[in-house]
């Protein structure tokens, strides 16, 4: 039935149907009506009756728990199945643009539409990461590719999209050329150097190029 806030206490709400007072408890309220009761008076509310007890002053009980409870499954049946449908679209090896929803101390979670992938702290760039929060903010969008795919789950990487330190290296600094970099290990064949982004060489014993490794 359609009944009429006519006054909310701290238990719940009392409507009005016709000349009947019907009472409806907050238990039995949808939650986010609850987070709103003190602007419900003078609303119209959808309501069951679960309980009627005649006599000179009726008691009847009103509640709105299977009419939220239904439509809460019906939304959930929607995104399930919207859901269903979006991951059926992805492959691994896809690159996918998703915006940062949640970040926990190892991973990140990435919306895209209608479905979520983890992208761990290893997988969002090649230099070790200490904390997430220095590298991603909620919010954030970010492009990354699918490395796993799993039943509902998507394993993401943002490195994979990334040129390696030793790729970037090269691309900046020609054969020939004259660096400087920190010793960071001496090793019984030859020492070991840092450059810059933390870019580590190995230079010992070089007879030829092919002798440089990262």
């Amino acid at each position: 039935i359609q009944a009429k806030v006519a006054k909310v206490d701290p238990k719940g709400l009392h409507l009005k149907y016709n000349t009947f007072d019907l009472f409806l408890p907050f238990g039995l309220l949808d939650r986010e009506l609850v987070e709103q009761k003190d602007s419900l008076k003078g609303q119209t509310l959808e309501v069951n009756l679960i309980e009627v007890k005649a006599g000179a002053r009726p008691r009847i009980i009103a509640s709105r728990k299977q009419i939220f409870e239904a439509r809460r499954q019906q939304e959930l049946e929607t995104r399930q199945q919207a859901r269903k449908e979006e991951i059926e679209t992805i492959k691994t090896g896809d690159v996918l643009k998703g915006i940062v929803e949640r970040l926990d101390e190892h991973a990140a979670t990435v919306r895209f539409n209608h479905v979520a992938g983890l992208l761990r702290i290893s997988q969002i760039e090649h230099n070790r990461i200490e904390n997430i929060q220095d590298a991603l903010v909620v919010g954030q969008e970010i492009e990354v590719k699918v490395i796993k795919k799993e039943g509902m789950r998507l394993d993401l990487s943002h490195k994979a999209l990334l040129p390696t330190p030793f790729e970037a290296f090269a691309e900046a600094h020609k054969k020939g050329e004259a660096i400087s970099g920190t010793v960071v290990q001496k090793l019984p064949f030859g020492l070991i150097l840092e450059f810059e982004d933390g870019e580590i060489i190995d230079v010992g014993n070089v007879v030829n190029d092919n002798d440089f490794v990262s």
